[in-house]
């Protein structure tokens, strides 16, 4: 059985199973202090005290869609507000290859946050589409056909050029994994119903890693060059 926690709502019998782990504002993990709770409409949204010391800010979780457990009713969490919006830092390495990368992920980071969920991941597979363009633009020789390649790159459907342009084999893999997820986000029918947009983050961070691996390895090398 699982362990409930009364919300003291006045006037019904509502408990819950998950209080908030962490706050909205600071985003530190914490055990929130419970202050007060009102049903509103088919919603209970509880008011909480952060209990980090340097923030102790007032927050609301909202809980809805209950169902019933030895006579009570069990609310689950879905939310909390306000939401600070956090972003994420990407290394310099992989902003000199794409500075438009960091940029859009962070447009959908934002719309995760806020909780557009339904178009979140648009974002996420757009953000993947200039990093691997910029990537093998990037890697392009210099001379009279460079621009004419670029703007075939360009051009190209993202699985085409991670398929026909990427050499290495890992970057190749993810990537073209990270696409298929990623293609599922902007499709009425999904491809890959286990998988969500937690998924297609991770394979985008490994893509970073990979590609950043690869740039470091690069640098390193030409700044010692063998005898």
């Amino acid at each position: 059985m699982p362990n409930l926690t009364s919300l003291n709502v006045v006037g019904t019998s509502a408990s819950t199973e998950e209080l908030p782990s962490s706050c909205p504002i600071c985003h530190f993990s914490i055990a929130p202090i419970h202050r007060v709770s009102k049903k509103v409409s088919d919603k209970i949204e509880s008011c909480f005290e952060c209990t980090n010391v340097e923030c102790l800010r007032l927050f609301i979780a909202v809980y809805g869609n209950p169902f019933r457990l030895n006579n009570a009713n069990v609310w689950r969490l879905q939310k909390t507000l306000p939401v600070t919006q956090q972003t994420k830092e990407f290394p310099d390495s992989i902003n000199a290859i794409s500075n438009q990368f960091g940029v859009i992920y962070n447009e959908a980071y934002a719309a995760e946050q806020f909780g557009l969920k339904e178009i979140c991941g648009v974002g996420y597979r757009k953000s993947l589409e200039f990093l691997i363009k910029d990537y093998l633009i990037g890697r392009l020789s210099e001379g009279e056909g460079k621009a004419a390649a670029a703007e075939e790159i360009k051009k190209k459907f993202l699985g085409t050029c991670i398929k026909e342009d990427i050499a290495d084999t890992n970057i190749k893999l993810v990537a073209q994994r990270a696409t298929w997820l990623g293609n599922d986000e902007t499709h009425y029918v999904r491809r890959w119903e286990d998988r969500d947009v937690k998924d297609l983050k991770k394979l985008i961070a490994l893509t970073v890693n990979l590609i950043e691996s690869e740039a470091l390895t690069a640098q390193a090398l030409l700044d010692m060059p063998g005898n």
